[in-house]
C-alpha cells in the first residue's frame, strides 16, 4: 500500500485482534521500532463512528483473525476503514468476515488447526507481524534469521522439556508466568494454554507488576515460570529466591545453560518469543496428558479476535 503524501505526524498503524491476548502488543513493539510511527492497539469489537472518531487517513489498520471467524475484528477493521485507514487482514482463508471486510489480505496459509487452541495460528501471526516490521525496516541479518526460524522451531518440537516440569505443573494449585519486553507474549500465551488444557488457573505478569503487589499470593502448590533472554537479568535470581521462600516452585525459561526449560541461544530478539510460545504449548500439552486430559479437546475456550 502506498500512503498519500502526508506529514509523518499524520501517519501511523492500528492493530486489533489476534489468536492470543498478547499478539497485537508484540506487533506494536516491533512496528514502533521499525517505523518510528505511533502504533495503537484496539480491542476487537471497539468501533468509533465516522462522525465522531479520529481521522485515520494515512494509517495502516492491521486486523489479526483467530483460527476461525473473527466478526469482532472485522467490525473494528470496517470502522477504521470508514475513517480513512487502509485495512490489512492477517488471517487464514476460513475467516470469511475478516476477508470480506479487508481491502488487503495477508494469508497465513498455516492450514487447519488440529485442536481449537490456535497453536499454529498464534505462531503464524507472530511471524507475519515480524515480517511486516522487516518490510518497513529491512535488514539482511534479520532476513537470514527469519529463514532459519522454521528449523529452530522444528528442533524445539523434537526436544520435549524435562518430565519434572510438566509433572509439577499438572499437580499445581495455580501457575504464574513472568516476562517483560517482547517475551511477554510468550508468558501470556503459555498462561492461556495451561488454563485451557489443564484447568490450572494461570496468570501472566511482568516481573515489576508481580513484585508490586501479587507476590504475597504465592504459597506451596503454585508453579512459577520466569522468562528471560540471552543476557543475564540481574533481577531474576532475587525474584526466584522470593518465590521459593514462599514455598512455590520456580522454573526458568531462557537460553541459559542451567535453565530448567531451555530456549535456543542466539536468536534475534523478535524470534525468541515465537520459539518460547512453542515451548509453552509443549508444557501445557505434557501437563494435560499427565493429568489425564485430552489437550486437543479443551472446554471453555475464549476466542480473541
Amino acid at each position: 500500500h502506498s500512503f498519500p503524501t502526508r506529514r509523518s505526524s499524520d501517519l501511523g498503524l492500528v492493530l486489533t485482534g489476534g489468536a492470543s491476548p498478547g499478539v497485537a502488543r508484540y506487533g506494536r513493539r516491533l512496528l514502533q521500532a521499525a517505523t518510528g510511527l505511533p502504533v495503537q492497539v484496539l480491542p476487537p469489537g471497539e468501533t468509533q463512528g465516522p462522525q465522531t472518531g479520529p481521522d485515520y487517513h494515512g494509517y495502516l489498520a492491521v486486523a489479526l483473525g483467530g483460527p476461525g471467524a473473527s466478526p469482532a475484528s472485522a467490525a473494528t477493521l470496517e470502522a477504521l476503514q470508514r475513517q480513512g485507514a487502509h485495512g490489512l487482514a492477517v488471517t487464514d482463508g476460513a475467516d470469511r468476515p475478516l476477508l470480506l471486510a479487508a481491502r488487503s489480505v495477508l494469508d497465513l496459509a498455516a492450514g487447519p488447526e488440529r485442536a481449537p487452541l490456535a497453536t499454529k495460528t498464534v505462531t503464524a501471526q507472530l511471524l507475519a507481524l515480524a515480517l511486516l516490521a522487516r518490510a518497513f525496516a529491512h535488514e539482511a541479518d534479520e532476513a537470514a534469521a527469519a529463514g532459519a526460524l522454521a528449523g529452530q522451531i522444528a528442533a524445539v518440537l523434537a526436544d520435549e522439556p524435562a518430565d519434572a516440569v510438566p509433572a509439577e505443573l499438572s499437580m499445581a494449585r495455580g501457575a504464574i508466568c513472568l516476562a517483560g519486553g517482547a517475551l511477554r507474549v510468550a508468558a501470556q500465551d503459555t498462561a492461556l494454554k495451561i488454563t485451557e488444557t489443564t484447568s490450572v488457573l494461570t496468570a501472566a505478569y511482568t516481573p515489576a507488576e508481580f513484585q508490586s503487589g501479587w507476590v504475597p499470593a504465592l504459597s506451596p502448590g503454585f508453579t512459577t515460570f520466569g522468562y528471560s533472554e540471552d543476557q543475564d537479568d540481574p533481577g531474576l535470581p532475587m525474584l526466584a529466591g522470593e518465590v521459593t521462600r514462599r514455598g512455590a516452585s520456580w522454573f526458568e525459561v531462557s537460553p541459559h545453560p542451567d535453565a530448567e526449560v531451555r530456549l535456543p541461544a542466539g536468536l534475534a530478539a523478535w524470534a525468541l518469543p515465537i520459539v518460547a510460545v512453542v515451548r509453552g504449548q509443549q508444557l501445557a500439552r505434557a501437563a494435560a496428558l499427565l493429568s489425564g486430559r485430552d489437550p486437543d479437546q479443551s472446554p471453555g475456550l475464549v476466542t480473541f479476535g
